[in-house]
């Protein structure tokens, strides 16, 4: 029920997101900066979750067809993505 009314329907899934940790304390990828490289240059987008706000974030994931991320607590946002999306975690 939460679902359905914090996200839209229609909007068209086709972003590709990485989730970066960069700001985090622990849990960090080593070589971040070039897998940042690397998917920047295949169109992702880089999101930093921490600086998003709840409703921000729902967007992201409603909006997106395939998301790259650490395991985490950011994934938890899986929830409203469309049924087709695609994650490597």
């Amino acid at each position: 029920m939460y679902r359905n009314l914090l996200f839209d329907e229609n909007i068209n899934a086709n972003r590709k997101i990485f989730i970066s940790r960069k700001d985090a304390s622990s849990r960090t990828i080593i070589n971040e900066d070039e897998l940042i490289n690397f998917l920047k240059n295949n169109n992702f987008e880089i999101v930093n979750l921490s600086e998003k706000k709840f409703i921000d974030q729902v967007k992201i994931f409603n909006s997106s067809k395939l998301i790259v991320a650490m395991h985490g607590a950011g994934l938890t946002n899986l929830l409203f993505c469309k049924t087709n999306t695609k994650v490597i975690e």
